[in-house]
C-alpha cells in the first residue's frame, strides 16, 4: 500500500510515566481528530488508532520504524498484523512538544 496518512498535531497527550510499567499510550490531537499509539508492557504488539477506531493498525514493535526529525514524526509499518489504515504515517508535531525520543524507545523495547 503506497498511500500515506498525514496528521497535523496541535497537542500531545502522554499517559503518566508511573503507568508505563503496564501501558504506554501517546495520543496526538487536533481540533477534530486524534492519532494514538498504545502498547501493553507485556506485549510485543503496538496498536495504532485514528479517529474513533475507524482506522487502526496492529503491528509487532520490531515491524515499526519511527523516524523523528525536527517537528515531524514519520512512522512506517513494514509488516502489519491487522490494518485498515495506510502503513505510512507522517505527524506534524507542535513546536512545544514532549521529548518523544524516550517514548519511541519504550514503544520499540523488547518484552523481558
Amino acid at each position: 500500500m503506497t498511500e500515506s496518512l498525514f496528521f497535523t498535531c496541535e497537542e500531545i497527550d502522554l499517559n503518566p510515566r508511573a503507568s508505563w510499567a503496564e501501558l504506554l499510550q501517546i495520543t496526538f490531537v487536533n481540533k477534530e481528530q486524534y492519532f494514538s499509539i498504545s502498547r501493553l508492557a507485556y506485549e510485543e504488539e503496538l496498536y495504532f488508532e485514528y479517529n474513533e477506531q475507524t482506522h487502526y493498525i496492529y503491528a509487532l514493535c520490531q515491524d515499526v520504524e519511527f523516524n523523528l526529525k525536527a517537528n515531524v514524526l514519520h512512522i512506517h509499518i513494514t509488516k502489519p498484523l491487522k490494518s485498515n489504515c495506510p502503513f505510512s504515517i507522517t505527524i506534524q508535531l507542535p513546536s512545544f512538544s514532549v521529548d518523544l525520543e524516550e517514548v519511541l524507545q519504550e514503544l520499540k523495547k523488547k518484552v523481558r
